[in-house]
């Protein structure tokens, strides 16, 4: 599902933060979630690691990530940011 990050910026910079949903990733079967327990923050190394977003998210993004169950990675946004350019995988894979 595409997300108009600058939509969501716009909405923190108004001082709409508080209105802004977490971001359900939902998968459809049980995972491993990556080694991490349910209710534990996922660093955003990690999450880069694991995830691809279409269009990229900044990288100077700024949000908390919890797995709430086995299929369910929220992601809440203190901070959208505004770089442009895209983290770089430490692997080279990206």
């Amino acid at each position: 599902m595409p997300t108009d990050w600058s939509a969501l910026a716009r909405r923190l910079q108004d001082g709409l933060g508080l209105a802004v949903p977490p971001i359900a990733i939902t998968f459809g079967a049980p995972t491993d979630r990556a080694g991490f327990a349910i209710g534990a923050s996922v660093p955003r190394a990690d999450v880069d690691r694991l995830l691809t977003f279409t269009p990229a998210l900044p990288s100077d993004s700024v949000f908390t990530a919890v797995w709430v169950d086995n299929a369910t990675l929220n992601l809440t946004f203190s901070n959208i940011g505004t770089a442009t350019s895209v983290p770089t995988d430490p692997s080279g894979s990206n």
